[in-house]
């Protein structure tokens, strides 16, 4: 009886084993699926793209990737939702520094240059989509999600600022839409300039388009505003 519990037990760990395995490896071919498949997709349209082709440069075959995606508008997902999660973490740290109206907004456009940056083919794929990051119902529901949720947070340092008299009086809602399609077009002409300039050159123009547009005067610069409020508080 010990034998048949001793023998039952190996066999168990051998298939806890082979998953972890299996799992490690599915991990390992997901990121390989995505990365390629972030490059094919910014290289032409969503239709023009191909399951074979993302599989030859993700060094697999065709049947691994369906083994991990249904098809390609699940790869198409799964890239946005991966670079998504990224950029918002970023974001969640700006937040988390509890910076005024100006700051927050200010750091936001940091994180999102940079971000972009360091990933020209996900910018490109953004780009090739030919959908207005400011307006509402605009790419996919991941996409759309993502700049829901940008355009809330930029939203709220308005509504907060305006209140504090940091920035003139308007409708936050639409100073959110502009300041998202500020950076659309910055990092548009980023991307097809020959050389491209630094990151921090498209910081900069787009803090003194972000000042121009909407800060009161210079001398609010070091001012120390209330933390912002949550959206449901306002």
């Amino acid at each position: 009886m010990a034998e048949v519990t001793k023998e039952s037990g190996s066999e168990s760990s051998r298939e806890r084993l082979k998953a972890k395995l299996r799992s490690a490896r599915e991990g390992l071919y997901r990121e390989r699926v995505l990365e390629a498949a972030e490059q094919v997709f910014a290289e032409g349209p969503f239709e023009a793209a191909g399951i074979r082709e993302i599989a030859e440069r993700a060094g697999l075959s065709v049947g691994s990737v369906y083994g991990i995606f249904e098809g390609k508008d699940g790869i198409f997902r799964a890239v946005h939702e991966l670079r998504s999660a990224e950029l918002f973490e970023r974001m969640a740290e700006v937040i988390d520094t509890e910076a005024g109206p100006r700051a927050l907004i200010e750091q936001g456009i940091e994180e999102t240059v940079r971000f972009f940056c360091e990933r020209p083919s996900y910018l490109r794929m953004h780009l090739q989509d030919r959908t207005a990051w400011g307006l509402e119902g605009q790419g996919t529901d991941v996409q759309s999600e993502s700049w829901q949720r940008g355009r809330e947070l930029i939203r709220v340092a308005f509504a907060t600022g305006m209140r504090e008299r940091i920035f003139f009086d308007g409708d936050p809602e639409s100073n959110a839409r502009m300041v998202m399609a500020m950076h659309q077009v910055k990092l548009a002409e980023w991307l097809a300039s020959e050389p491209r300039p630094a990151s921090e050159d498209i910081v900069r123009d787009l803090k003194l388009l972000f000042q121009r547009a909407f800060v009161k005067g210079p001398s609010r610069a070091n001012d120390q505003p209330e933390p912002l409020q949550r959206a449901d508080e306002l």
